[in-house]
């Protein structure tokens, strides 16, 4: 009850922010006619990996400007990125990462509507937020240091694996790491959605 009331304070404050970034581009109180438009703003496909290397150079030189944590040379190096397959975006239609980064994007297999989908979840606004949530400073990091410093206490859970990566995704709000309206609605996107996850999943399991 007490994750509950806390998820739905927080799913509060979300619409708030919303309700501040949605009459920047003309919408008023709409804000959810103000996210389809977002939504709207992908990259053609055969696009999204320079898409994704873009944002990444820019969150590794944010906690850089701001000396927020130490980023290791060969952890900046050393990170891959691979698409995801249609089969598995069915399941994840957006990104999975760690040492690897895996794009959710249209491929050939897939319908015209699923190809839509993949794009409008996957457009440069929201993926602010989860780029660095994957990467640097989120889970490649995390795991670089892990297999490096006392590996004995190597333990993954959801409280200090994801909880790592939310820790950042707050922070560089907190310090104006979006650019743009669009960038806080695509951000606000994925907290809305850890909210709603956490209310649902949470009443589901409890009847």
């Amino acid at each position: 009850e007490e994750l509950i009331r806390i998820a739905e304070k927080e799913f509060a404050w979300c619409d708030r922010e919303m309700l501040k970034a949605s009459p920047e581009l003309g919408y008023g109180d709409k804000w959810r006619d103000a996210l389809e438009y977002v939504k709207e703003t992908y990259v053609e496909p055969g696009k999204q990996p320079e898409l994704i290397l873009r944002l990444y150079n820019e969150s590794v030189a944010f906690v850089k400007e701001h000396d927020l944590v130490t980023v290791p040379e060969l952890c900046e190096e050393n990170w891959q990125m691979r698409m995801m397959s249609a089969e598995r975006q069915r399941v994840n239609p957006f990104f999975l990462g760690g040492e690897q980064i895996i794009i959710s994007y249209p491929t050939s297999e897939m319908t015209h509507e699923e190809k839509l989908m993949s794009m409008r979840g996957n457009n440069g606004h929201f993926s602010r937020a989860t780029v660095h949530h994957e990467l640097i400073p989120g889970h490649w990091l995390q795991m670089y240091m892990n297999a490096r410093y006392k590996p004995y206490r190597r333990y993954w859970n959801g409280f200090w694996g994801e909880g790592w990566s939310l820790y950042w995704e707050r922070l560089l709000w907190d310090l104006d790491f979006p650019q743009s309206a669009e960038d806080r609605i695509g951000m606000l996107f994925w907290r809305m959605h850890r909210c709603a996850r956490i209310i649902f999943s949470l009443k589901y399991h409890m009847g």
